[in-house]
């Protein structure tokens, strides 16, 4: 048997670097004789990061956007990998936070284009004497329009919104024996502006997930947008 295969699936190691590849996370994960994963070693190298995962470990659910509140989303959750593929940025995986009395997004103006820095979560075999064995690799950032004011004939409260929010997956590479799934949903849509001028906030968490034959192991990415300021990784506060 060739030492590569005698070396390769014994251990995977999983990152997440930021946009400047700064390391936020890495975990190394034993591959037993019976294809289970045990992690041996884990550790965050930002905060809000890992409360968010802690969170969701614990059991504790994300908040969705309560019906009263003066501003909503259109969608609170969807599909952005299925079966290892990219979903397309169809009406069904995307979102808009607009005021709850005027959903309709072409009663806004002067939107202007946004987009979030890049996540890169991967998933390598811990042996690369021969260089680098990938077996997943998904590169996502958050982008859409903000800036948006509704027009004069709209009952929409002065402010600014988003008139669209989606997750760009800029890479989905998954190789055998490796599978690949992800969904975002996002916590309470608020305004974090004033009652003369709203400011349309809202917090989108990106779920990753790696299937190693029948063990899955995942990751949670945060991103916020508001309708001010547009879009940004959480992870860079």
């Amino acid at each position: 048997m060739p030492l590569l295969t005698k070396q390769t699936g014994k251990q995977l190691v999983e990152t997440l670097t930021g946009p400047g590849d700064e390391l936020l996370y890495e975990a190394a994960h034993q591959i037993n004789p019976n294809n289970t994963l045990k992690t041996t070693t884990e550790r965050w190298y930002d905060k809000q990061l890992k409360a968010t995962n802690q969170q969701l470990i614990k059991g504790v659910p994300m908040k969705l956007g309560a019906a009263s509140e003066a501003i909503e989303a259109g969608k609170l959750a969807w599909d952005i990998i299925k079966e290892g593929k990219v979903v397309g940025q169809s009406s069904d995986a995307m979102t808009a936070v607009l005021a709850k009395v005027d959903r309709d997004p072409m009663n806004y103006v002067g939107a202007k284009d946004g987009e979030s820095g890049v996540y890169t979560w991967e998933v390598n075999d811990a042996f690369h004497a021969f260089g680098k064995i990938n077996y997943v690799t998904i590169r996502l950032k958050v982008q859409g329009k903000y800036h948006a004011t509704p027009r004069s004939t709209s009952p929409a409260p002065k402010g600014y919104y988003l008139p669209s929010v989606y997750v760009n997956i800029l890479r989905c590479k998954v190789n055998f024996p490796c599978s690949a799934s992800g969904s975002a949903n996002l916590a309470n849509p608020s305004n974090v502006g004033s009652e003369e001028e709203a400011n349309a906030e809202v917090k989108i968490h990106a779920k990753l997930t790696a299937g190693w034959f029948a063990q899955h192991i995942g990751i949670t990415v945060g991103f916020q947008a508001t309708g001010t300021g547009g879009f940004r990784l959480l992870g860079r506060e």
